[in-house]
């Protein structure tokens, strides 16, 4: 078959995340053909590690990071998402607050079926139509539409109807691991009471009076 037909994609913020989910298909069996689409390589190196030269599919799960993501989709002018059939979007909050030259509708668009050409001006590439609120019909009934399944992940994932609306997500379902705001039993929490202006120089002290510290830090 020609183009890309890989059936996994995961879509992650970062490019060390990128390589920590290849690892852990790595773990899991060697019989499994990974893809990562990071940066790591070059455009044309990606590609090779995607399909052949004829156009057959190498992998069964492609990892990218959102900015890469859009460079093959502008690019590789033999990317074919017609038989992906499950999307893994992790840190969902992260990637949806980010445009991150607007992956999502690109990819989205290119998943529904609609034409996309590549920069070298070739035609445009038809790919199987998906299933949409408003396309069930007589006709589509005989020849159902592949399926997508959208796995959404986030420690913080928003409830506010319009940041999940571009996800174009039909009945979902959410899972909650753990209640809200459970502190799990061998964790220990303390609360420092300090000035603003003081902040700086408590964190300062404490990271060198103890022996292992994790600071996160926000800036929002």
């Amino acid at each position: 078959s020609s183009g890309i037909n890989a059936e996994y994609g995961v879509v992650v913020p970062t490019k060390n995340l990128a390589h920590q989910v290849k690892q852990v298909f790595a773990n899991f069996s060697a019989l499994i053909k990974v893809a990562l689409l990071s940066g790591k390589h070059s455009v044309a190196q990606e590609q090779k590690a995607l399909y052949t030269e004829s156009g057959t599919c190498l992998v069964h799960v492609a990892i990218a990071t959102p900015g890469r993501l859009v460079n093959h989709l502008r690019d590789t002018s033999t990317l074919s998402l017609s038989q992906l059939r499950y999307l893994v979007i992790d840190e969902v909050d992260s990637l949806l607050n980010q445009a991150y030259q607007d992956w999502l509708p690109m990819l989205l668009e290119r998943v529904a079926g609609s034409p996309a050409t590549s920069n070298s001006g070739n035609q445009p590439i038809v790919h199987t139509k998906r299933y949409t609120s408003s396309s069930t019909s007589l006709a589509s009934l005989r020849n159902p539409p592949l399926p997508l399944q959208k796995l959404l992940f986030s420690a913080t994932i928003t409830h506010n109807p319009a940041k999940l609306a571009p996800l174009q997500l039909q009945r979902p379902v959410m899972y909650n691991c753990g209640g809200k705001y459970t502190l799990p039993s061998t964790l220990q929490q303390h609360v420092v009471r300090c000035k603003l202006e003081d902040k700086a120089l408590v964190l300062i002290h404490l990271v060198q009076q103890l022996k292992h510290v994790l600071c996160v830090d926000t800036t929002a």
